[in-house]
């Protein structure tokens, strides 16, 4: 089931394989973003080797911290801050895969989640960084269920 919203002409939708997961499953999470306009959108990634958008699991009540999700075939390098912008040209659209292995860091290796409902974030930051308040967020929220 998709999810999605619209602002500037930029569609951005987050799909999942199932809405229900079995303790252990990995959760398949496809993002889709699409010019829709006939402006070029620009926007932004914060630092070096960031994917184009930026997915995230928020685990709560079960974790404090937002889990980022890293590209399918890509582990968390080091992140080097240093925002650089691209351009989605009108009628350009990009995919963006990841897989959730159903981990919540904590400590060295981390703990499997427990079953419950999760949102998953996935987020294109429109606009040019050129200072503070010069992009704009779009984000979109999809909910699934690991069953206990």
């Amino acid at each position: 089931m998709a999810h999605a919203k619209h602002k500037d002409g930029v569609h951005i939708a987050v799909n999942t394989d199932r809405d229900k997961y079995k303790p252990g499953e990995k959760v398949m999470i496809t993002v889709t973003v699409s010019n829709l306009g006939q402006q070029v959108k620009d926007y932004t990634m914060w630092n070096i080797g960031d994917p184009r958008v930026y997915v995230s699991i928020d685990p709560r009540p079960h974790a404090v911290k937002e889990i980022p999700l890293h590209p399918v075939g890509r582990q968390g390098d080091p992140l080097i801050p240093a925002p650089s912008s691209a351009a989605l040209q009108p009628g350009e659209s990009f995919i963006h895969e990841v897989v959730w292995d159903q981990m919540i860091p904590e400590g060295a290796s981390g703990r499997p989640a427990p079953p419950g409902r999760y949102t998953i974030k996935a987020t294109l930051y429109l606009g040019r960084y050129t200072g503070e308040g010069t992009t704009s967020p779009l984000e979109v929220t999809r909910t699934i269920e690991i069953e206990g």
